[in-house]
C-alpha cells in the first residue's frame, strides 16, 4: 500500500544516490519555503504605496474610514497609542489572489482625525 508517497521510484532514486528520505524531504520544504518566500514578500517602491493608499483613503478622511477601508483592503497596520492615535504604520498588504507585498508607508492624521498625509519610513524591505 502506498501511504503519502505519490511516486514511489523517487523513493528508490532516493537510495540509489546515497540520501535519505527524511534528508530529500527537507531539502524539499526548504526549497518550497524558499520558492514561496519569493511569492508573497514582494515590495512595491513608496510611491507605488503612496498612489495605491490615496486611492483607496483621500487625504482628508477620517481616521475611522481608513481604518476599515484599509481592514476591508487587506492592510496590515499598527496604530499611535491612545490617547491620540495619530499615526497608522502600514506594515503589509495581501491582495485578493494571496500575494502579500511588504509596505513601509506611514498615514498621518492631523488633529481633527483626517488624513493629512503619507510619509515613507525606513525598514529592511525597501527596494
Amino acid at each position: 500500500m502506498n501511504r503519502g508517497i505519490s511516486n514511489p521510484a523517487a523513493v528508490s532514486k532516493v537510495g540509489r544516490t546515497g540520501g535519505t528520505l527524511s534528508q530529500s524531504i527537507a531539502i524539499l520544504v526548504l526549497a518550497c519555503a524558499l520558492t514561496c518566500g519569493c511569492q508573497y514578500n514582494e515590495v512595491a517602491t513608496f510611491e507605488e504605496q503612496e498612489s495605491a493608499l490615496l486611492q483607496l483613503a483621500p487625504l482628508g478622511t477620517p481616521r475611522a474610514e481608513v481604518a476599515s477601508r484599509l481592514k476591508e483592503a487587506g492592510v496590515s497596520y499598527t496604530s499611535s497609542p491612545p490617547p491620540d492615535p495619530g499615526v497608522f504604520w502600514c506594515e503589509s498588504w495581501t491582495m485578493p489572489g494571496g500575494k502579500t507585498f511588504h509596505m513601509f508607508s506611514e498615514l498621518r492624521f492631523d488633529e481633527d482625525g483626517r488624513l493629512q498625509e503619507i510619509a515613507e519610513y525606513p525598514n529592511q524591505f525597501q527596494p
